[in-house]
């Protein structure tokens, strides 16, 4: 198809129309804002209100902070943010659950830290677990003061949500030694050092430690592998553990620290409850002391009676030494102990209730075996838990040791040495 010629003169017009229809486009284009952004927008727009304008807040606490005081720990001065929220804790610090045993290694030398903050010592306490039939422990005189005052405030708060005078709470905090390190020379006996524990409810010492300013912590005294410490605190209660140099042990510590509102997670007992029956050259005989005083005839008795063994034995024979350094321990004793008697397991010893003796009141009984002949052992009474619960999230979940005692076995078998049977009970 051929397009049709034009004159000189129709060619000059229509150069001139399209080059008007052009300026009038350029016109356009430069005076309308629209095209004018979208041909170039710059990257920030402090005075344009037609875009939504972002602020970082991370730059907005940062612009807060006086940079000639950074070695001083950050305190938000604005109300926006509570200090439980922002700056609170220092760095490396883990916090702690109520009764929430943290369980971890530490190497020689080294140091932990963790923080039982004031949330944790605000929030209610927890739901008690059944029991056994009637107490049997004897507490520290001072747990016993504190835990009597607890009770006695819970009888008349229906939420038992219980602080004492003053607005604080007891916090209880526990250690619990579960492996320690080896000697580096064969036949040498020396018990490894025990872990060191500080507590400070200062904030400005959220690392206590063996260097830090001792009039702001407490050095809390670490025995057998175990400790207990016991303080009224309104605030963030801040821990240090730490690992003692050593060179002649290697290897690593191993440990639960747990921090309760309702008692202590793990306990020990001051007193042995544990007496020695008879013995041959393999097995022995022990038993408690009686569960109760109440009456044959009464329910209490009757419960004893017919329920599961509560407590377990530990055993260790006392030329071995592996246990010295954790024998206050409940998963101390656990990993080292050559002997553990428990209900359900035959194998180490067998456990039941009985009446048998003075009395003839409700006791438990261990009829160990796999004894060496003329030989000394130490023996813990001890208890699963609560003994009827156990485990993180159980008040006093941790389990419970009593003092040990001795016994020794003899030179020749008896065989009349055996267990005494239940008796049965007519409801």
């Amino acid at each position: 198809m051929q397009f049709p010629k034009l004159t000189p003169l129709q060619s000059r017009f229509a150069a001139s129309l399209l080059a008007s229809a052009f300026l009038l486009l350029l016109y356009y284009t430069l005076a309308n804002p629209t095209f004018a952004y979208a041909a170039d927008v710059d990257s920030i727009l402090p005075s344009d209100h037609n875009h939504p304008i972002i602020f970082d807040i991370d730059d907005l606490l940062t612009d807060s902070i006086d940079h000639e005081a950074l070695d001083d720990p950050y305190e938000p001065e604005f109300s926006l943010f509570d200090r439980s929220i922002a700056g609170r804790a220092a760095a490396g610090v883990t916090a702690l659950a109520n009764n929430d045993a943290q369980q971890m290694n530490i190497e020689i030398g080294d140091i932990q830290y963790y923080v039982f903050t004031k949330e944790e010592l605000a929030s209610n306490l927890s739901a008690a677990t059944p029991g056994l039939p009637s107490a049997v422990e004897r507490r520290d005189e001072k747990v016993e003061l504190r835990m009597d005052l607890k009770k006695r405030q819970s009888d008349d708060d229906d939420d038992d949500d219980v602080t004492i005078p003053g607005g604080s709470r007891t916090l209880y905090i526990t250690l619990n030694t579960c492996l320690q390190p080896s000697s580096n020379s064969s036949g040498f006996s020396t018990i490894p050092p025990q872990l060191e524990l500080y507590v400070s409810n200062s904030a400005d010492l959220q690392k206590p430690g063996p260097d830090a300013d001792s009039s702001k912590q407490t050095v809390v005294n670490v025995t057998g592998g175990y400790a207990l410490y016991t303080l009224d605190a309104d605030d963030d209660v801040y821990i240090g553990l730490a690992a003692p140099n050593t060179t002649i042990f290697s290897g690593i510590w191993n440990y639960q620290l747990a921090g309760s509102i309702d008692s202590p997670f793990a306990s020990l007992d001051s007193a042995t409850n544990l007496y020695f029956v008879d013995s041959d050259s393999q097995t022995a005989l022990l038993v408690t002391n009686d569960t109760t005083q109440a009456e044959e005839n009464s329910t209490v008795y009757q419960e004893w009676m017919n329920m599961t063994p509560p407590f377990s034995m530990f055993a260790s024979n006392q030329n071995d030494s592996s246990i010295l350094g954790v024998q206050n321990s409940y998963c101390g004793l656990k990993n080292y102990a050559q002997i553990f008697a428990t209900v359900g397991d035959n194998v180490a010893g067998e456990v039941s209730m009985t009446n048998r003796g003075l009395g003839n009141k409700p006791k438990e009984q261990f009829y160990i075996k796999s004894l060496n002949r003329s030989s000394t052992y130490y023996g813990f009474l001890a208890m699963t838990g609560n003994s009827t619960a156990s485990g993180n999230g159980i008040v006093g979940g941790g389990g419970k040791v009593w003092q040990a005692m001795n016994f020794t076995t003899k030179e020749g078998m008896l065989y009349y040495l055996t267990l005494a049977p239940a008796p049965t009970f007519q409801y």
